[in-house]
């Protein structure tokens, strides 16, 4: 596929190698997206506990995790919860809602 490039195809190499370019561009920035939007944000108690409006106490989220509402994630002795399993779990709950915290 490699072709002899002349001064005479320097041009239209140019614009075939810009194509390529963007093309990978946008590949990649498709590739970056979706390995964002795959890595979860874990929360630590507090933050679980904030995220409701009310918001909950320990106890209630020790609760819900021994309950099976919630899933706990243990890295390194901390436990934390994945935000999304924290908000589907309380789906259920009909006085809690996802609150508006800065999380």
């Amino acid at each position: 596929m490699i072709q002899e490039l002349t001064f005479e195809g320097i041009p239209a190499a140019v614009v075939e190698l810009h194509k390529k370019v963007d093309n990978l561009s946008g590949r990649l920035s498709v590739f970056f997206e979706a390995k964002e939007a795959q890595e979860e944000k874990l929360l630590s108690a507090s933050e679980a506990c904030k995220l409701f409006i009310p918001a909950i106490s320990r106890l209630t989220l020790i609760r819900w995790t021994k309950a099976d509402y919630l899933k706990e994630h243990r890295i390194g002795g901390r436990v934390y919860y994945r935000q999304s399993e924290v908000i589907e779990g309380a789906k259920h709950l009909g006085k809690y809602k996802k609150g508006g915290s800065k999380l």
